[in-house]
């Protein structure tokens, strides 16, 4: 799910080195992002959209603070953390500030789904009655289950689509790295949440510099880092390090994909805990494009998988029809034949066979599980423009060795 870090500086929660500049979501606007791609997205924290094939426009919200339910700009938000969307275009947000979960509709209806604004705490209850301590992260599963990291009670909550919220794991009020059963586990400052298929939650433990995860029933465990040892190092569980991870997100083959803050890189987790880095180089910051280690990032804040694609990705781990894909997600054949077009070229799903049908030819398409990656399309690349209108890149000198100085 995708995580901004503009939070007041007043604020309780761990401060970030600078905010996002202008071009990246961060203040009381939520907004809408549409790529030619879009199946993999990491917002850097110091990146603007030139050059890049987005779209922007305003979805919900006004460049002016508040906690307002209404439509479009008639709403107000307060320093909104994360986002997440469901397969039917709605979003949530976790409205930090606020101390809320809200709901958007894709028409822009914006609705508190449960808190209460401008109070905080750690009650567990049904929409107002809740009660949030800086919600930071926020995630949403198939059966409309909304989870939050709830950074200021250093706990996991769930909210069901009725609004009932509770506690799934972590005490209010107590940090730590101790793994266990709902309110025995420990978080310390929790950032990122993210659900698979199968209901196992993942959590960017950004004060353990940890990747935590948590099954259906509760049970925590330490899928890959080791609590408050930072480092930058592949490996396996615990034996690889990470450096505060900011968010995370999931695939449909169990792949877990981490925004790791402070190397500034992109890593990814696979279903056995090898840690490996899919994108940049450790404590190299930049803007650069290009393949692998050869790309940089600048305290990228967070990574999001495209819903309806995941949800086709997993659909097709046994090979289907564009047809019978149109029917399962309720989508027109044009528009999932535009995503499987897309998929394809990336080398995301591949041709398993083919069946005739009279005169027509059907194929039948099927996931490459080992094949996700990165698309140098998605990310971002230069900074904002001056100005004078003219952009400023940055040159082959990445600052290396040390983290930029706070703006």
């Amino acid at each position: 799910m995708w995580c901004s870090s503009a939070i007041p500086t007043s604020s309780p929660v761990p401060a970030v080195p600078h905010r996002p500049r202008a071009g990246a979501l961060g203040r009381a606007l939520i907004v809408r992002i549409g790529a030619t791609l879009g199946f993999l997205l990491v917002m850097s924290m110091s990146g603007d959209t030139a050059g890049l094939p987005y779209t922007f426009s305003g979805l919900a919200g006004l460049s002016l603070t508040g906690s307002a339910d209404g439509t479009g700009d008639a709403a107000r938000f307060a320093f909104p953390q994360a986002v997440a969307a469901d397969t039917a275009g709605n979003v949530y947000v976790a409205d930090t500030s606020n101390h809320t979960i809200r709901t958007i509709t894709p028409e822009g209806a914006v609705s508190t789904l449960a808190g209460l604004a401008g109070v905080a705490g750690s009650t567990d209850g049904t929409g107002s009655a809740a009660r949030f301590n800086f919600p930071a992260g926020v995630a949403v599963d198939s059966a409309g289950n909304v989870y939050v990291a709830d950074i200021g009670n250093n706990t996991i909550r769930t909210i069901t689509p009725a609004g009932a919220v509770s506690t799934l794991a972590g005490l209010a009020g107590s940090d730590g790295s101790t793994d266990g059963i709902g309110s025995a586990a420990r978080f310390s400052g929790p950032r990122g949440v993210a659900v698979d298929t199968t209901g196992n939650v993942y959590v960017a433990d950004f004060g353990n510099s940890t990747i935590r995860k948590i099954t259906p029933a509760g049970m925590v465990s330490t899928w890959a880092g080791l609590a408050e040892n930072p480092g930058s190092t592949d490996a396996i569980g615990n034996a690889a390090r990470f450096s505060g991870p900011k968010d995370v997100d999931v695939d449909a083959a169990g792949n877990v994909y981490v925004a790791d803050l402070y190397n500034s890189t992109i890593r990814k987790i696979t279903p056995a805990g090898a840690v490996s880095t899919l994108a940049g180089l450790a404590v190299n910051y930049g803007s650069e494009d290009g393949p692998g280690s050869t790309a940089r990032f600048s305290f990228p804040a967070g990574v999001a998988l495209d819903p309806v694609r995941s949800r086709l990705l997993s659909e097709l781990a046994v090979p289907a029809s564009a047809a019978t894909l149109a029917a399962r997600v309720g989508l027109a054949r044009q528009k999932v034949n535009y995503h499987l077009n897309a998929l394809e070229a990336h080398g995301l799903v591949h041709r398993a066979h083919e069946r005739k049908w009279g005169g027509l030819t059907e194929r039948l398409l099927v996931a490459s599980a080992a094949s996700y990656v990165v698309s140098p399309g998605a990310l971002g690349a230069s900074r904002p423009a001056d100005r004078s209108g003219r952009s400023g890149h940055r040159g082959r000198g990445s600052r290396r060795g040390r983290r930029p100085t706070a703006r």
